[in-house]
């Protein structure tokens, strides 16, 4: 079978862009097979980002590691383990190193699965034990050792990536290759025609297409008479042997469309869901609420008895019913609950494709609206992205000759490219929007993060930092809209990011490129973020010399200071705990006093009335203020409107507000409440807590104090 003409320019382009980058790792005296390590380890990134965009994965380190013990040959080239440690992804690549995509036979797939799991047995055992602590995939190798020693892995999901075509396996379902004692063991082929589908489709997500034929089970339901012709809907019953299935082979990727959802699945589990489920099956349907989800494509038959069963569903997403998906699932594969007698009733809509994202965030909102911050919507339809778009289609970057393309919806850029029909026309298009200056949400989340001095969350992986970003930004400032100010000044923030990125490279920082690069970024906004004028960046479209050189210098020593600080622990995993930033953040390392320029008239402003706030507070005895919150929150405690938030919001705020305190109160739009200042108001903060409230300090404050340190009180 022939190639398209579309997915052999892909290719070729893809091919050219990693061999690209791959030059930016190598030394000019690298050796034949040190090149084609680091091409296939500049594959390997790129691919883990794309999959990590379609929610293959939730996140990826990327290491190389390749050795022959005894007559076994040993391979991995990154990995990934869940926050449950219940299961472990290893990634392996076949690159090839060519424009032109040759074809893939499975047996030399299957001999990379094998190589693949040879790392994982030799892993297992004591393989770190041999290795030097120095060697980059040393805390891979631990990593593994270390959650098999807990004895809580129940699957693990190889990974293939290659830029070659496979054309004897159905891709986008995995092979299960085995069971290894208790252990699934499980392959997923991403080969390039399947990253160009899923890089061109512009869809958010990879559909999940359900055949129930495989199930050998009916789902019986009810079809409602609705006439409009772009909905349609059933009411099913489906078989909780059904349910675990499903979640067992999809995962959280069953609830991609929905925050609460997700975060429903990734909650503790209902303690009464998990009682019916192992004293009273049979009253399970009774009990429980059951799930509402949505596709985009239903097929059903009639039955013998002329009832109507579901057939095939394409685009299965859940909605509403995560605590109960993921709780039935858990109570399967833990409790070993008997689940042939638990049904849940589903309500299924049917949607069109285009339709899709618009409706799920109300449908959930309508089917449940209990709880306001959850209702941030991780899809591209949020209004922030939405008008995030807009603003990057309409601003010129200074000189009117270039624009930075925010791709809110994953492969709007191809999608954007490939519409330029002509050669002189798609040059124009590379010309205003180089791929330089391009950027998806989750490096959205990543630049927004290392600069608001949160590199821990950039440390767990694009994905989970996305989700982190979202909750954050919808509890601080729920109704906040981008503006040109915001588009400029992220766009700074991206430029910063990306210098320091090149710097890593050219500094041939190997391991732990990723958490340096975040932590030296977060470093300096930690140190002169309230000095440096991002305006004077994104006027430059570039770091000044000085700055610059400041970066660079902070690589090392951040390096060190990372490893040093993890006193033995798995280095990736400790720079994901806020005690490693905190660690870091409280060093004195040395940025020159010349690294940024004069401060802007308003940051002059602000500062001096920080100073003033601060002396304010001196004079205005700081125990006075705190007994004054302390009775404010006793009289709300006696007269039991506790859990009123926006009355309690209220009271601090004109509590401290007499004390000369900026207070930023985004309460009543489901926000928290910001009190600007440092760690004089200690003492204050003690006595909010003792209330059951919640109140921590940010050393970047949050986008509502503009990063000016701040304590944040969650009512």
């Amino acid at each position: 079978m022939s190639l398209s003409p579309e997915l052999l320019e892909f290719a070729s382009e893809f091919h050219a862009e990693i061999v690209s980058f791959a030059r930016g790792e190598m030394s000019g005296h690298a050796s034949e097979s040190q090149a084609a390590e680091f091409k296939e380890n500049a594959f390997t990134e790129r691919v883990v980002d794309i999959i990590a965009e379609a929610g293959a994965i939730t996140g990826g380190h990327t290491c190389y590691f390749r050795k022959e013990l005894g007559n076994r040959q040993l391979k991995a080239n990154g990995y990934n383990v869940g926050d449950d440690e219940e299961h472990l992804d290893i990634i392996i690549s076949i690159y090839r190193d060519t424009p032109v995509p040759p074809t893939l036979r499975m047996t030399e797939v299957y001999q990379a699965i094998q190589r693949a799991l040879n790392f994982v047995s030799a892993a297992a055992a004591d393989l770190s034990s041999k290795m030097e602590q120095a060697h980059p995939a040393y805390d891979m190798a631990e990593r593994v050792r270390e959650v098999f020693s807990k004895g809580s892995v129940q699957r693990v999901n190889v990974i293939v990536l290659t830029d070659c075509v496979v054309r004897e396996h159905q891709l986008q379902r995995p092979l299960k290759i085995s069971k290894q004692s208790r252990i699934d063991v499980r392959a997923d082929i991403w080969d390039i025609e399947r990253l160009y589908r899923s890089m061109s489709s512009g869809r958010v997500r990879e559909t999940i297409d359900i055949d129930f034929g495989e199930f050998e089970r009916t789902i019986p339901c009810l079809p409602v008479p609705i006439s409009e012709g772009e909905y349609g809907a059933y009411l099913a019953v489906v078989p909780g042997e059904v349910l675990y299935k499903l979640y067992d082979e999809y995962g959280e990727r069953l609830l991609e469309l929905n925050v609460r959802s997700f975060l429903q699945a990734r909650g503790k589990i209902n303690r009464g869901i998990r009682d019916t489920l192992l004293k009273e099956p049979q009253l399970f349907f009774a009990y429980n609420n059951g799930i509402t989800a949505v596709a985009e494509d239903v097929k059903t038959k009639l039955l013998p008895d002329g009832t109507t069963a579901l057939v095939w569903i394409r685009g299965l997403q859940i909605v509403n019913g995560g605590q109960t998906t993921a709780s039935i699932h858990r109570a399967g594969k833990k409790d070993q609950a008997e689940l042939s007698r638990v049904f849940v009733q589903m309500k299924l809509s049917q949607v069109r494709s285009v339709h899709l994202e618009t409706l799920v965030p109300r449908i959930s909102l309508y089917a449940n609206s209990q709880n306001k911050v959850n209702e941030a919507d991780f899809s591209a339809n949020d209004l922030f992205h939405q008008k995030l778009e807009s603003l990057s289609r309409t601003i010129w970057a200074p000189g009117e000759q270039s624009r930075w393309f925010y791709e809110r919806a994953r492969g709007q850029y191809q999608v954007a490219r490939g519409k330029a029909s002509t050669p002189a026309k798609q040059r124009q298009f590379d010309s205003i929007h180089p791929a330089s200056q391009m950027f998806t949400k989750t490096d959205l989340a990543v630049f927004e993060h290392s600069w608001g001095q949160r590199p821990d969350l950039v440390s767990k992986g694009s994905q989970k930092n996305f989700v982190e970003f979202m909750l954050l930004f919808k509890a601080q400032q729920p109704d906040f809209i981008p503006d040109e100010q915001y588009f400029t000044q992220l766009v700074a923030k991206a430029i910063i990011f990306r210098k320091v990125q090149a710097l890593a490279r050219e500094a041939r920082i190997g391991a732990y490129r990723a958490n340096i690069v975040t932590y030296s970024v977060a470093y300096l906004a930690s140190r002169v973020g309230a000095r440096l004028d991002l305006a004077e960046i994104w006027r430059a479209q570039k770091l000044a010399p000085q700055l610059e050189a400041a970066l660079h210098g902070l690589l090392m020593p951040i390096e060190e200071a990372i490893k040093r600080t993890a006193e033995g622990r798995n280095v990736t995993e400790w720079c994901k705990k806020e005690e490693c930033w905190d660690a870091i953040k409280a060093m004195n390392f040395p940025v020159p006093a010349n690294a940024v320029g004069a401060l802007s008239a308003s940051r002059v402003a602000r500062k001096g009335a920080m100073k003033e706030v601060q002396e304010n507070l001196r004079k205005a005895a700081l125990p006075k203020l705190a007994e004054a919150v302390n009775i404010a929150l006793i009289s709300f405690a006696r007269a039991g409107q506790k859990g009123d938030a926006a009355s309690i919001a209220d009271a601090i705020t004109k509590t401290l507000a007499p004390g000369g305190l900026e207070i930023i109160n985004n309460v009543p739009s489901g926000g928290v409440l910001w009190v600007v200042g440092g760690m004089e108001l200690s003492s204050i903060m003690r006595g909010v807590r003792e209330h059951g409230l919640r109140a921590e300090f940010r050393e970047g404050g949050g986008r509502a104090t503009e990063h000016r340190p701040a304590w944040y009180i969650t009512c």
